[in-house]
């Protein structure tokens, strides 16, 4: 079951997503752009902070709840997220 279930989403992958090839151009910047990653890896390896991972799915969630229930109907379908 679960070969399938990979079978059917690997289908659905777009061959452009594949291709992305982004750089980071930071002249005269390349130490600072080097320390934000190596800040956000030492942030995102801690164990306490995989925790936050539930809460920002739940205000994702929220978010979008809110925006297609309550923002577009009142808003006349503009959006402003």
């Amino acid at each position: 079951m679960k070969k399938i279930l990979a079978i059917i989403l690997t289908l659905f992958i777009v061959p452009e997503v594949l291709a992305l090839d982004m750089e980071y151009y930071a002249p005269n910047g390349l130490p600072t752009v080097a320390e934000a990653f190596q800040r956000m890896a030492l942030i995102f390896s801690d164990g306490d902070y995989f925790s936050a991972y539930g809460i920002f799915v739940m205000v994702g969630m929220f978010l979008a709840i809110a925006n297609n229930y309550v923002v577009k109907p009142s808003s006349g379908g503009a959006s402003s997220l």
